[in-house]
């Protein structure tokens, strides 16, 4: 026959021995608010003196507003969970680079950890371990890589503290490296110079130029059609980009097109803008368009757009492939003795190329489709040499400058 139990009043929890002689621990966790009922934790242990012990912690924990219901879910778990319920809002890259970074980075580490008892020094121990670890490339993961993954689990947590999975959020108070911004060399005068002369060996020259002059995005760019182009206005609608389709392991999603391995999404941060053009790069526009028509001759039958109105298409009307234009221009700017350039640069020389022709850094930051000021500003504080506004105008003539050199 079970023993009489250990009572206190109050909440304060009891301690009874069971039939089969352990000693378990019954307790008052909180109160429903409608009812006013008690709910009930309890839990058992072969000795005494740790239930004794057992009580009196989580008494402690209830009166300091510090305890927990034990769960029994691991960060994976939790991750996994987080990706399917807390991620939906987010766009199609946005999405996966956050799956990307829970799959590839935070999961192999601590996956296995119960989610009630990751701690402080843990998620520590992980960002230590993510100083150096190797990228598939056998390259050190940058600064801004570390902090991005790190952000990704303090995001998570932060939901897993507002559902009373966990109290604190660990992965606060993380000491981080330090980014430290790779810097921004933009080209000179001649160099542009340069790169526009020997593009226009390349079957991409006008979608090169077309970034240096624009600054959009490589997305973007590949995505844009020509119902963007306000001909009359001399105005670039940016509303959408191209993106590649890449498999998502923790979440379903829906796809009208699989046998396509791209898809239109939104513009980053959802930043629709409109770029004011003039003459140079509406003339621009007007002989890609002559340039399309002689390829859709030539290719006949073998034409097909899975993607109907691109401006920039390869020689059968495919869209053109991040890793294509990605070997066309490094195979440009190699001939011209700049192999470490990446496309991504076109952007920020078409930025430093604005400031130095007087553009101010709302003007900059509204055609580059900044989502705050202060980006542009982090950027390329320093690089420029004038700030007036006139913008468009002022690149015409830069453009016409350039042209006359080549």
């Amino acid at each position: 026959m079970a023993k009489k139990s250990i009572k206190a009043g109050n909440g304060e929890g009891s301690i009874r021995k069971t039939k089969n002689g352990k000693w378990e621990v019954r307790f008052t966790k909180s109160y429903d608010p409608v009812t006013h009922k008690q709910k009930m934790g309890s839990k058992t242990f072969d000795k005494k003196a740790d239930a004794i012990e057992f009580k009196l912690q989580v008494l402690n924990s209830i009166n300091d507003g510090t305890y927990v219901t034990p769960n029994k879910k691991t960060v994976r778990e939790f991750l996994i969970f987080y990706m399917q319920t807390f991620t939906m809002h987010m766009s199609p890259l946005g999405r996966k680079a956050y799956e990307d970074r829970i799959r590839i980075h935070i999961i192999p580490f601590l996956g296995d950890i119960p989610l009630c008892k990751l701690t402080r020094e843990k998620v520590q121990e992980f960002a230590n371990h993510l100083i150096t670890k190797k990228s598939r490339l056998g390259k050190p993961l940058s600064e801004k890589t570390i902090r991005e993954i790190h952000a990704v689990l303090r995001k998570a947590l932060n939901v897993a503290v507002d559902l009373d999975y966990i109290k604190i959020n660990p992965a606060t108070h993380t000491h981080l490296p330090k980014v430290v911004d790779q810097e921004i060399i933009p080209f000179e005068f001649d160099e542009v110079v340069a790169l526009l002369k020997e593009a226009e060996t390349d079957r991409f020259s006008k979608l090169i130029s077309f970034c240096l002059f624009t600054g959009m995005r490589q997305g973007e760019i590949i995505g844009l059609t020509w119902d963007c182009i306000d001909w009359d206005k001399k105005i670039i609608h940016v509303r959408k980009q191209l993106y590649r389709k890449k498999k998502m392991h923790y979440v379903e999603v829906q796809d009208d097109q699989p046998e396509l391995k791209y898809a239109f999404g939104p513009v980053k941060h959802k930043q629709m803008r409109k770029i004011e053009v003039k003459d140079e790069i509406i003339n621009l526009l007007k002989e890609r368009y002559e340039e399309q028509l002689q390829q859709r001759e030539i290719a006949k039958d073998l034409w097909h757009e899975p993607f109907p109105g691109l401006v920039f298409e390869d020689e059968y009307g495919r869209n053109i492939s991040h890793n294509t234009l990605y070997k066309h221009y490094k195979r440009v700017v190699a001939a011209i003795g700049k192999p470490e350039e990446y496309f991504h640069g076109l952007r920020h020389n078409h930025a430093i190329i604005s400031f130095d022709n007087g553009d101010d850094y709302t003007t900059v930051q509204k055609r580059l489709g900044h989502s705050e000021a202060s980006t542009t500003w982090h950027y390329y504080d320093g690089l420029s040499q004038t700030r007036v506004t006139k913008s468009a105008d002022n690149f015409d003539k830069y453009i016409k400058s350039v042209k006359e050199q080549m």
